[in-house]
């Protein structure tokens, strides 16, 4: 999952708008860390779990 979790980052780096101010990849890198923190207080430590939560959270922003 880490592959597409790359992927999507280098894809969303290259080819979001720089006019886009709050969906960026400073943005979407918030996100992926906040998701682990999140996952964590929840008590979710399964690593299938929090890769799919993680994967979820890098494409969040895919659709810009």
């Amino acid at each position: 999952m880490q592959a597409a979790i790359d992927a999507i980052l280098s894809k969303l780096e290259r080819g979001l708008s720089r006019n886009l101010h709050y969906h960026s990849i400073v943005h979407t890198r918030d996100v992926l860390a906040r998701t682990l923190e999140l996952a964590r207080a929840e008590g979710i430590e399964d690593p299938e779990d929090v890769d799919l939560l993680r994967t979820d959270a890098a494409y969040h922003d895919s659709g810009f």
